[in-house]
């Protein structure tokens, strides 16, 4: 994500605020942002509609970092799938 991002990414988080009744400040929303700047916002967005759709618990960055990079298990097992050892 750039700075350009901010506001459809605060527009994210008040989606999560909104389904996990959480009150956000700008400092949470912060921290948060910087948390998932490695990922183009598309992505973001993307962890953001599973997470409401799996998860019963306000997420934490490391668990949205998991809904896009995916489970440390379900790596391991793509990079199993993808060296050819089946």
């Amino acid at each position: 994500m750039t700075e350009h991002d901010f506001q459809a990414f605060g527009g994210l988080m008040a989606v999560l605020e909104e389904v996990f009744d959480k009150d956000f400040t700008l400092q949470r929303v912060e921290i948060y942002f910087r948390a998932l700047a490695a990922w183009p916002i598309e992505r973001i967005k993307d962890a953001v509609e599973s997470a409401v759709r799996t998860l019963k618990f306000f997420p934490k960055p490391a668990e949205l970092i998991e809904l896009i990079e995916g489970s440390p298990d379900d790596q391991a097992e793509q990079a199993w799938g993808s060296s050819g050892w089946r």
